[in-house]
């Protein structure tokens, strides 16, 4: 059994617990597996959202590398674009709770 909550895992395991018998137990003790599986779906769309945003600045620093400037030195070989800037302060404006 894997231990990485995958989404291909997160699915296995939301059919799991469909498929066990109904009774008073199961919706005692899943529920809030079920509500763990949900955050663990949206901090791992958030994680995608924070990834892309960042990407073309991890990019760029290649065009520093290999270590010959400070890091308070100014980028001058910026290939951002405006909508990679736009991207990054969208990714880090505060996201209102979907539930």
């Amino acid at each position: 059994m894997s231990n990485q909550l995958t989404p291909e895992r997160i699915k296995e395991l939301r059919d799991m617990i469909a498929g066990l018998p109904n009774d008073p137990w199961k919706g005692i003790l899943f529920n809030d597996l079920l509500e763990a599986l949900d955050t663990i779906e949206a901090r791992n769309a958030r994680i995608a959202e924070l990834e892309a945003a960042l990407k073309p600045f991890a990019d760029d620093a290649a065009a520093y590398d290999p270590d010959q400037f400070d890091d308070h030195d100014h980028a001058y070989c910026s290939r951002f674009e405006v909508g990679h800037l736009r991207s990054a302060r969208s990714a880090l404006q505060p996201k209102e709770p979907t539930s």
